[in-house]
C-alpha cells in the first residue's frame, strides 16, 4: 500500500494523485502524497561541490530571498529568507566544501561568495548569459533595423516569415512608431497654429468644438487615429450633463 502511494506520489504529484487513488478506491489525501515521497527521498550525506545560487521571490516586487541549488543532483537545497550578502556568506562558510559557485551577474552573490569560499570557482549560470547575450543582440538589430531593411531593399517585413511572438513584438513597435509620429505631427501643428494670428471671432468658453470629429478620434497624416481630449457635453438644458 505505502509503494502505491508513492509511485502515485513520485508520478502524478499531490491533487492529481489524490484524485487518481480515489479512482482506484484508494482514499489519500494530496497531502499524505507528498508527505510520503518527502519522506522518502534520500537525503544526501556527502558534502555540496556545485551549488547554484539566485534570488527568488517570495511575493514579487514586495519581499525576495536567495535559492541554493545542488547543480549535480538538480535539487534545492536551501531557501534563504533574504538576498543579504551576510546570510549568504554565513550558509556558505557552513560548508567548506563547495569547489564551484554559479551565479548571477550581479556582485552581491559574488562578493559572498569571496568572502565565505575564497578558493571556490565562480561562474555565471547559463540562463543569465543567454538572456544577457539576448537582450543585447535584439537591442543592437532594433538601433539598426532601418538601415538593415535599406540595405536589403526590404522597407516592409513580411509577418508570415515572424513568429507569433515575433509577430506580436514587431506590431507593438511599429504602434509605438506611428504614435510618436502622430504626437510630433500634432505639436508642429499647434505651434504653427500658434504663431499665426486669427482675426476671427474666438469661441467662448465651455463651448464645444464644432471641428472635433464626432468619433472622437483625431486623424494622423499617418493612418493612425489617435484619441482626442475629452470635450464637457452640455445638455438640452443647456447646463452641463
Amino acid at each position: 500500500m505505502k509503494r502505491i502511494v508513492h509511485h502515485l506520489g513520485l508520478v502524478l504529484g499531490g491533487r492529481p494523485g489524490a484524485v487518481f487513488a480515489e479512482r482506484l478506491m484508494l482514499p489519500v489525501s494530496n497531502d499524505t502524497l507528498l508527505r510520503v515521497v518527502r519522506r522518502r527521498a534520500g537525503c544526501r550525506t556527502d558534502p555540496l561541490t556545485v551549488v547554484g545560487v539566485d534570488d527568488w521571490a517570495f511575493r514579487r516586487n514586495h519581499r525576495y530571498g536567495t535559492i541554493i541549488c545542488d547543480l549535480e543532483r538538480h535539487r534545492i537545497v536551501k531557501l534563504l529568507p533574504d538576498r543579504e550578502i551576510a546570510t549568504v556568506a554565513a550558509w556558505l562558510a557552513a560548508h567548506p566544501g563547495i569547489r564551484v559557485v554559479s551565479r548571477e551577474r550581479g556582485g552581491g552573490y559574488g562578493e559572498a561568495a569571496a568572502r565565505a569560499s575564497p578558493d571556490a570557482i565562480q561562474v555565471a549560470d547559463r540562463w543569465h548569459l543567454m538572456e544577457n547575450a539576448s537582450g543585447t543582440f535584439l537591442e543592437a538589430v532594433a538601433k539598426s533595423m532601418k538601415p538593415i531593411r535599406t540595405a536589403l531593399g526590404a522597407t516592409v517585413v513580411d509577418p508570415k516569415l515572424l513568429t507569433r511572438a515575433e509577430r506580436l513584438q514587431y506590431e507593438g513597435d511599429l504602434r509605438r512608431e506611428e504614435e510618436r509620429h502622430c504626437r510630433g505631427v500634432g505639436s508642429q501643428r499647434r505651434l504653427d497654429q500658434g504663431d499665426r494670428p486669427s482675426n476671427g471671432p474666438q469661441p467662448q468658453a465651455g463651448a464645444p468644438d464644432r471641428a472635433r470629429p464626432a468619433h472622437g478620434y483625431v486623424p494622423c497624416a499617418t493612418g493612425l487615429a489617435r484619441p482626442a481630449p475629452a470635450v464637457p457635453r452640455r445638455a438640452a438644458g443647456g447646463g452641463p450633463s
